[in-house]
């Protein structure tokens, strides 16, 4: 399985530490860890945090060939507080994966997943630059996790991301906010990401919902849900993008679709259990991970 994930690879930095983050990096190595063959397309700074970035890239196994050195931007920093338990974040400042340039030598590579996400689009170079990249590369399936931060992003761009997908991932809030701005008025999810599944032309619209489980509409095989998993909480920090990574490797994986919602689901309930966004893999969530349900 060969994944492209386009985006920022940063620093979350928290009041007596920081530790690598970025939703396209954590997805990548979560999925890294799941055996995938993993690139990230984006841009550190020339700095000290640009070499370490790409230092724990290389930890991780994820590939750094489409990760780029910007000669004036520094790499990105996320400043993270909490508030009743929900991590908040800091995004202001202007870093390399703003201005994320196009490398043409991407299009003769061919990949199973094209993921982007929101936060990277903030800024129009890294926009065209991923726009382009959807327009002519060979992906199998375009994967949107909006993951909205702070205000660096317009309704325009949400309808675009929605429009370029094959398959959406949302949590509560921005499902709402899909609702909204697309003028979906349906109360039940089933009904709801049926609808926003036909007005963008998307396959799969995935929500989760955090104590309430998740669920999806896909425009085939209809709805599923599953309820959430029992664990201790720590940490929100990376749970999404666990979730994004195990759900897609199983997806890929021609497992059905309830079967890839609870290993996702499993996944990002051992990683709410520690404060970084991507714990090691103890033996025993490995075997949870790739036994049969």
């Amino acid at each position: 399985m060969k994944v492209l994930a386009f985006g920022e690879i940063l620093f979350d930095c928290y009041p007596t530490t920081q530790k690598i983050g970025g939703a396209p990096f954590n997805f990548c190595a979560h999925l890294a860890k799941l055996g995938a063959d993993c690139a990230l397309y984006g841009c550190v700074g020339d700095d000290d945090l640009g070499k370490e970035a790409l230092s724990f890239a290389k930890k991780y196994g994820v590939d750094t060939r489409y990760l780029a050195k910007h000669s004036t931007l520094p790499t990105g920093v996320c400043n993270v507080t909490y508030q009743k338990g929900e991590p908040c974040y800091d995004l202001s400042g202007f870093f390399g994966y703003d201005e994320i340039s196009l490398d043409p030598s991407v299009f003769s590579e061919k990949y199973d997943i094209f993921y982007f996400g929101t936060l990277a689009l903030r800024n129009e170079i890294s926009r065209k630059t991923c726009k382009t990249l959807l327009e002519k590369g060979d992906f199998g399936i375009r994967f949107f996790d909006m993951n909205l931060r702070q205000h660096y992003y317009t309704d325009e761009l949400l309808k675009w991301g929605l429009s370029a997908c094959d398959i959406v991932k949302m949590n509560r809030e921005e499902y709402f906010l899909i609702k909204k701005i697309s003028s979906v008025t349906e109360r039940e999810p089933a009904l709801a990401l049926q609808k926003i599944c036909q007005i963008y032309h998307i396959q799969t619209a995935i929500l989760t919902l955090d104590a309430d489980g998740a669920c999806l509409w896909d425009s085939e095989q209809g709805f599923f849900s599953i309820p959430a998993q029992t664990t201790e909480f720590v940490s929100a920090v990376g749970a999404g993008d666990s979730f994004c990574a195990c759900f897609l490797y199983h997806y890929k994986q021609g497992h059905p679709l309830p079967v890839c919602l609870e290993k996702a689901s499993i996944l990002a309930g051992y990683v709410v259990s520690f404060e970084e966004a991507i714990p090691h893999y103890s033996d025993k969530i490995l075997t949870k991970l790739t036994s049969e349900l």
